[in-house]
């Protein structure tokens, strides 16, 4: 009877010992969630994904500012965005002609295409406020007899493009960055908007002081690479995909790929005979079939459009043609393997953001500051001369130093400095002239 009293009291000891752990698991799961949160300083956190459909927003580029070099003007930007939500009457306005810099007044103009809300003072912005362009605005801060003055952001449209993505995306497939870019040129498609180009203190109308200069334009030239690259493994797809095949099935599909061209470009030429017909004093060049036959190939069909003096009505009825004799063509089968990996590249380029964190004497002017590329890393540090490298340090992706000295206006080591390699190690220490080594 002891015994089993014995065996019951270890019994419910271990139900209550396991009963605790699970409870100190279980508390001990909340609190790690708590610290995380906690250790989150970043305010903007909530938009750590906003890259992928908007990344022009703003409050992606104050996420990324935070992760990147932390807490810098965070109290700043909360009260414009406070500022920004209130709802008031937007008022004419317009610049007032000074040497340098912008300066603003109350316009008699109701029709003026800027626009004001915010506070006024003997007819100028006075305080906080924000300037708006056909709707859009493009100056959000403080003002100072109507001037830019203290903390401002200032804003500025940006155009991307990918010049050949009709020729190597599938049909019907969404575009980039969940459809953001879209087909409004020849043959490319293009991502219009607006972001944010410097924030920072300001004084008298002119950057001054502690800022951040955001380079958009500086992804241009990796988002043409991208571009180009597609276009090439496109080709190199077809190119295997033909010498892949037997003669048999080579000829089978050559037949049936013959037929759905036939129509198609019989479908074409009957569009724009009759387009013809009805606007007799409009001046098209009907193109030969050969025309034709190569935007087929290459999937220009919007080239084909603008060399043959065709207007937008055309060309969007026509890319519309294109595209249902390419669905024609994938449902055969008969559609060569297209690149399905630009998409997700463009995504992780808008990951990053190029910028110069400073100090500003100027719009295009930094005196001291760190440049960071496209690619999230530092690229130098030390003085400018305008937006151009002067004096200081070029790091390896690494974040080790490279190179030490001085740079030209084409950011190329000139006149003294010291080379490293990735180990730390000196390569070459004396003068420099234009990127090479110089007699010393």
């Amino acid at each position: 009877m002891a015994s089993f009293w014995m065996r019951g009291r270890t019994r419910a000891a271990g139900v209550l010992l396991l009963c605790l752990g699970l409870f100190v698991f279980l508390i001990s799961g909340c609190g790690d969630a708590i610290k995380k949160a906690e250790m989150s300083k970043n305010p903007y956190v909530s938009y750590a994904d906003l890259y992928k459909s908007d990344p022009l927003n703003p409050n992606y580029a104050f996420y990324y500012m935070n992760e990147t070099i932390g807490d810098k003007f965070n109290a700043e930007r909360k009260e414009v965005a406070a500022f920004d939500e209130k709802k008031g009457k937007e008022i004419p306005v317009q610049e007032v002609a000074i040497v340098y810099g912008s300066q603003w007044q109350v316009s008699t103009n109701p029709a003026a295409r800027i626009k004001y809300r915010g506070e006024v003072q003997n007819g100028k912005p006075e305080g906080l406020g924000i300037l708006y362009s056909d709707g859009k605005p493009f100056y959000k801060g403080h003002f100072k007899n109507g001037k830019y003055d203290g903390y401002g952001q200032y804003f500025d449209r940006m155009t991307f493009d990918l010049e050949n993505y009709t020729k190597y995306s599938r049909p019907g497939s969404v575009t980039p960055l969940q459809g953001l870019f879209t087909y409004e040129k020849a043959s490319e498609i293009s991502f219009t908007g607006y972001a944010l180009r410097y924030e920072g203190m300001y004084k008298d109308g002119l950057p001054h002081g502690a800022g951040i200069l955001y380079a958009y334009g500086k992804m241009m030239p990796a988002l043409k690479e991208i571009d180009q690259k597609a276009l090439a493994e496109m080709k190199s797809n077809m190119d295997k995909r033909r010498r892949s095949l037997s003669i048999a099935d080579y000829t089978r599909m050559n037949d049936q790929h013959r037929v759905l061209r036939v129509q198609y470009e019989a479908k074409v030429m009957d569009y724009l005979n009759t387009w013809q017909k009805a606007h007799p004093l409009a001046k098209i060049t009907i193109p030969e079939g050969f025309a034709l036959a190569d935007a087929l190939e290459t999937y220009d069909m919007p080239a084909y459009v603008r060399d043959h003096h065709m207007n937008e009505e055309i060309g969007k009825k026509l890319l519309e043609i294109q595209r249902e004799y390419q669905d024609a063509l994938v449902k055969e089968g008969l559609e060569y393997p297209t690149v399905s990996l630009v998409n997700d590249e463009v995504e992780k380029l808008f990951v990053h953001i190029p910028f110069i964190v400073g100090t500003f004497s100027g719009p295009n002017y930094v005196e001291k500051g760190t440049e960071y590329s496209y690619l999230g890393n530092k690229l130098f540090e030390g003085e400018f001369q305008g937006l151009s490298w002067y004096q200081g340090k070029q790091f390896f992706t690494d974040g080790t130093v490279q190179y030490e000295g001085y740079f030209n206006d084409r950011n190329e080591y000139n006149w003294r400095g010291t080379l490293y390699d990735s180990y730390g190690n000196i390569v070459y220490d004396g003068k420099w002239k234009d990127g090479t080594y110089h007699a010393k």
